[in-house]
């Protein structure tokens, strides 16, 4: 069979018409950097699942002449990221149950793919590595440090490096009993003016406090941050993985958000990163909040080769662990 027509592509969508550039939405960009770098997704097995959206996306989503289109309608929760994790797994819980072919390749909505090789090699890892169940594909920015510091250097975190059958080197990704690491932060993720937030919570960045996304100073006067560790087995989106051990999952667990279906495959399955990544999310808010410029700059240079795994990737890091402590079955973020 044709490593095309082992996957199943999911990509989920609501409201994708935000984050604008060249007066094109965020689902229209994705949609088009995909085809551009991969072809074959206009004659293969790909589902859009589009959760009622109001802003002109599933009419966008409707006018295409290639994938399968359904709309489900939108679970609310709040705050507003709860109803995003509860929604999004639920979308992919779908497309999984529903697939009849080996991989499934996960898309957001907000993905700017530049790379036109990764394909291959990710689906070369999956066959030849049986003890693999997921290969990320996503590359990190500057923009993505500073808009959540030391969560780029958190989810390039590696234990080893292998060469695979045609050659080419992949990272297998660090998996560690803990569940917090302190990660050290440069100076300019936190940017010149940068104000500790007063209180914890997603996305904050407090001192003094013992909490997840909480600072400290280093030894050198610098900061660290007290991140989970989990994600670097398992995000959201950017990746190719085996769907029988995706089905395990949600049919065992059967975890409500995307941060359970993280820790659940920490639990079970090792994940690894392609030596080059493929993509690149762009829909910064909060404390990047780019201009538009800014964005379409940094794709150019993303298509003209620029590689900034420098920055964040490590071999074995020496991560100090944190000292919170959370039994997995008392972990509940949704009370």
């Amino acid at each position: 069979m044709d490593q095309k027509n082992k996957v199943t592509i999911h990509i989920g969508n609501h409201n994708g018409m935000r984050n604008a550039l060249n007066g094109k939405g965020r689902i229209q960009t994705t949609i088009e950097s995909l085809m551009r770098c991969c072809p074959f997704v206009t004659s293969t097995d790909l589902r859009i699942i589009d959760n009622f959206s109001t802003d002109g996306s599933f009419e966008y989503l409707s006018g295409l002449r290639f994938g399968k289109l359904e709309r489900r309608p939108r679970i609310e929760a709040s705050p507003s990221w709860m109803a995003t994790t509860i929604n999004n797994l639920r979308s992919l819980s779908r497309t999984v149950l529903s697939s009849d072919r080996d991989y499934v390749w996960n898309i957001e909505n907000d993905s700017f793919f530049y790379d036109e090789d990764f394909f291959l090699k990710a689906v070369e890892v999956l066959e030849a590595n049986p003890n693999i169940s997921l290969v990320h594909l996503r590359g990190y920015v500057p923009l993505d440090s500073i808009n959540s510091p030391g969560v780029p250097r958190n989810r390039s975190r590696v234990s080893e490096i292998r060469r695979s059958t045609s050659g080419f080197d992949f990272y297998i990704k660090e998996k560690r009993p803990e569940y917090a690491l302190w990660i050290p932060l440069e100076s300019w993720e936190l940017g010149l003016n940068f104000k500790p937030d007063e209180n914890p919570g997603l996305g904050k960045c407090p001192v003094g406090v013992n909490a997840i996304g909480a600072l400290r100073r280093d030894q050198k006067g610098g900061y660290e941050r007290l991140l989970t560790e989990y994600w670097n087995s398992y995000v959201s989106n950017g990746w190719i993985a085996r769907k029988v051990d995706l089905r395990r999952l949600l049919e065992h667990y059967n975890p409500l958000g995307e941060r359970q279906m993280a820790i659940a495959f920490k639990k079970h399955f090792t994940a690894a990163k392609l030596s080059r990544d493929a993509f690149v999310c762009f829909g910064w808010k909060d404390r990047a909040n780019p201009r538009e410029e800014e964005v379409l700059d940094l794709f150019k240079r993303l298509q003209s080769g620029e590689d900034f795994r420098k920055r964040f990737l490590k071999v074995r890091p020496d991560y100090e662990a944190g000292r919170i402590t959370i039994p997995d079955d008392k972990i509940n973020i949704y009370d």
